[in-house]
């Protein structure tokens, strides 16, 4: 179920408590709600469990604590989270119906289902399957994933990205190589044959001196460009430069990342943990209302920092979450800077709800945008008082009408159920 707030009633319907002087006082500011939604497995690191039949809601599910790859997907049926564990399969947490399970094994070796994404749809499946190649597979028109079949020539994939623009299909290899997918296709093995477009450690690329040996790509939703993460060294974040019309990739440039430490900042002045590892775009609305070209940041999980870092386009680094303590705590903050994260890895994002969702040491965790009222979010308000029959919107209290139904009051998507 998406985390809007549900509540309820027709505006004729709705009963309104009279303001008192303690609400009268009650401070609103914006904040953040954030929730453990599937607990870790404690005692192995990439070992999950699925939701058992017959359990409601996500039951006795657990995530792997260090699964490799998280990708958020809005598909035709649901709402899903793909997550990839190393040599354990790719699992489904089904945001909508509330489930856990596996969607494909692992047949390929330890490090097959390491890095994988969606098309922009969200009905393809890409795979880079290392060391049996190029994977892809497509949904039924029911929604339901099909096998995953061959793509390309075995080039030892690291990972697997599209354009989603000009779809061009892109993997990185293990030698630090950006090949497409899109070029000479054999009819006799009914695979493409990738096509080098970008190396690292190439003055041709102007890369000399520049070691990238697992490229974690992620492209711009619009298609501008190619994020690059060092998942070798854990310190840079790279970007080059995309075409509307072709696959070439072009204008490399260090984004951000220095040394190994802690430290805010632009470009190189910015400093991580040495452990950085998956990052995402996330919209940044006050660039998208003042009609900014590119009006995304970028989310990475710094794991032996203990935080989530923002990247602006322009290279700027700020800390999006966590305190670098390495704890947990779920509740609500004004300033995630406060909220403990006990090293985080996969990072994914929902644009719909502006929700954040990744897996640290205490499992999947969402950081959704939320009212505050006095330290309290609306979401925990509402779920605390529902069994009252009486909600709480930024400091009203609204109460619970017999009539189920969906209606709209101040904008809000409000839910009878």
């Amino acid at each position: 179920m998406k985390k809007n707030l549900y509540i309820s009633c027709m505006a004729a319907a709705l009963c309104l408590a009279a303001p008192t002087a303690a609400n009268a006082q009650e401070e609103t500011v914006d904040g953040w709600h954030v929730e453990t939604l599937i607990p870790a497995n404690p005692d192995a690191a990439w070992d999950y469990a699925e939701t058992a039949p017959g359990e409601e809601g996500y039951g006795s599910a657990q995530v792997p604590m260090r699964p490799s790859w998280m990708c958020f997907v809005a598909s035709k049926a649901n709402q899903e989270l793909w997550i990839g564990t190393a040599g354990k399969g790719i699992y489904r947490a089904d945001l909508v119906n509330k489930n856990f399970k596996k969607v494909f094994d692992n047949d390929f070796g330890y490090e097959s289902m390491t890095f994988f994404s969606f098309s922009a749809d969200g009905d393809t499946l890409f795979l880079g399957g290392f060391d049996a190649g190029m994977k892809y597979a497509v949904r039924d028109m029911d929604g339901n994933m099909g096998e995953l079949q061959d793509y390309a020539q075995n080039n030892n994939p690291y990972g697997a990205v599209q354009n989603p623009v000009n779809k061009c299909v892109y993997t990185s290899t293990w030698a630090g190589k950006l090949d497409h997918l899109n070029g000479t296709y054999d009819e006799a093995s009914n695979l493409y044959t990738a096509q080098n477009v970008f190396n690292f450690n190439d003055p041709a690329y102007g890369t000399e001196g520049i070691a990238c040996n697992k490229p974690a790509m992620v492209f711009h939703p619009q298609g501008l460009y190619m994020n690059i993460l060092d998942n070798m060294s854990g310190m840079f974040v790279y970007r080059v430069n995309a075409s509307d019309y072709s696959p070439e990739l072009s204008g490399f440039q260090t984004l951000a990342g220095s040394e190994t430490g802690y430290a805010d900042g632009k470009g190189t002045a910015a400093q991580f943990s040495g452990d950085l590892k998956y990052g995402v775009f996330v919209l940044n609305k006050a660039r998208y209302d003042n009609y900014e070209d590119d009006y995304y940041d970028f989310i990475v999980s710094d794991t032996g920092n203990n935080r989530l870092r923002k990247i602006d386009p322009e290279g700027n680094v700020t800390t999006f979450a966590g305190n670098g303590e390495p704890d947990t705590a779920d509740g609500d903050y004004v300033d995630l800077k406060q909220c403990p994260l006990k090293y985080p890895t996969v990072v994914a994002y929902d644009e719909g709800t502006e929700s954040v969702y990744f897996v640290d040491q205490a499992g999947l965790r969402s950081i959704t945008p939320a009212q505050v009222v006095n330290g309290i979010s609306d979401i925990n308000a509402d779920k605390a008082t529902k069994k009252s029959g009486c909600y709480t919107i930024s400091g009203q209290k609204v109460e619970k009408p017999s009539q189920k139904g969906l209606y709209i009051k101040d904008g809000r998507k409000i839910v009878v159920r």
